[in-house]
């Protein structure tokens, strides 16, 4: 009968280079520091990160305090947890699986073809890596334009995909594997420093509205910390923040994070108002600078009498508080006078422009015709 050799096996660098290591004995060490048995070099894996250790007969782990944490199967490990053959196993911002071959012929860490190493890792997550290791993030704009008086061109907001030998991958795949890996504010933060680098490219200066994670409202500070660095980069730049309106919890908090934000010359947004749970009380009391309603409520609002009443009672009373209302999803020239009948001072949507490579826009926004003035 053949000997089991165990193995930690995986992707390294941006280049998907297949890296494989057999674990010789029990317990063995994994770090950044030199005296660790298996040695990583990120600054997002702690100097001793974990421990691989026997316990009748069975493999497990033990987390030894790290910073950034260990994930197995994407669940976050705090304490010990047992492994089994084919375990997903996310070391800082290094993924591996744990391996096991019924022969010798593997007998030191060595290098690979990506061909050669089993087939467990999806090819989002492959995807996700390679993104993240080369900043292959694309930024588009999608313009924002004032429905009052020649109905200028307002701000753009930042959208962005991620890029793969030319494929590009929707931002909601992106997340949904950035989240799995407990990885989505780190890529918030690079979607929104691509996002001012393109931003920096247009010829005029205008607003460039900036979207977050749910995640990074429970940690403010890094939040802002991260924005300090790109308003550093990008010192001229008007930005203006969105946060999704259901996460915006604790109007205390939303209010100290506006109070950052103006420090910095910054704005807030609450976005996708009455897309769920709509919170006046702390729209209220953090009062944003702007409120986006969701195009859940403009879409053919023309045709429906009911929003068209509750809109008509909703912003003016959201004006009244200082905040100014924004009609997202605008796609028809009805919905665009519909908007500006009711009150609605600026919009965004496919009618007055889809999002772009920075390269395919101007500083003037395309003619459009609403309620008898020109877009």
């Amino acid at each position: 009968m053949n000997e089991t050799f165990w193995y930690l096996e995986g992707y390294m660098d941006a280049d998907q280079r297949g890296w494989r290591t057999m674990i010789r004995s029990f317990p063995m060490t994994v770090g950044r520091s030199s005296s660790a048995d298996v040695r990583l070099r990120s600054n997002k894996v702690s100097n001793v990160h974990l421990e691989l250790f026997l316990d009748d007969g069975g493999i497990r782990l033990r987390d030894l305090d790290s910073t950034n944490g260990t994930f197995v199967n994407f669940n976050r490990v705090s304490g010990e947890v047992e492994l089994a053959e084919g375990d997903v196993i996310l070391i800082g911002d290094r993924e591996f699986r744990l391996a096991r071959y019924e022969s010798s012929d593997f007998t030191a860490t060595t290098t690979m073809s990506t061909g050669q190493l089993r087939d467990y890792f999806t090819a989002r997550e492959r995807d996700f890596h390679v993104i993240m290791r080369s900043e292959a993030v694309v930024s588009h704009l999608q313009p924002m334009v004032s429905l009052g008086g020649e109905g200028e061109l307002f701000g753009f907001e930042v959208l962005s995909r991620g890029s793969v030998d030319g494929a590009q991958i929707p931002p909601a795949e992106l997340f949904s594997v950035a989240e799995k890996l407990g990885r989505e504010e780190e890529l918030s933060e690079l979607c929104r420093t691509k996002g001012m680098g393109a931003a920096s490219r247009l010829p005029a200066p205008h607003r460039i509205f900036l979207n977050t994670h749910p995640r990074e409202l429970e940690r403010p500070r890094k939040l802002v910390d991260s924005l300090l660095k790109v308003s550093k980069l990008y010192p001229d730049i008007q930005v203006v923040l969105e946060v999704h309106e259901a996460a915006a919890t604790g109007a205390r908090r939303i209010r100290r994070l506006r109070e950052e934000l103006e420090s910095l010359g910054y704005e807030l947004a609450f976005d996708d108002f009455g897309a769920g749970r709509s919170r006046f009380k702390e729209i209220a009391e953090a009062s944003p600078h702007y409120l986006k309603f969701d195009k859940g409520l403009i879409r053919n609002l023309h045709k429906a009498e009911q929003r068209m009443q509750l809109l008509a009672s909703l912003v003016p009373t959201v004006e009244s508080m200082g905040i100014q209302p924004v009609a997202e999803g605008v796609e028809t020239p009805e919905e665009a006078s519909a908007c500006r009948e009711l009150g609605f001072r600026l919009a965004q949507g496919y009618y007055f422009g889809h999002p772009q490579p920075v390269e395919a826009l101007g500083v003037e926004p395309a003619d459009r015709e609403v309620g008898g003035s020109r877009l």
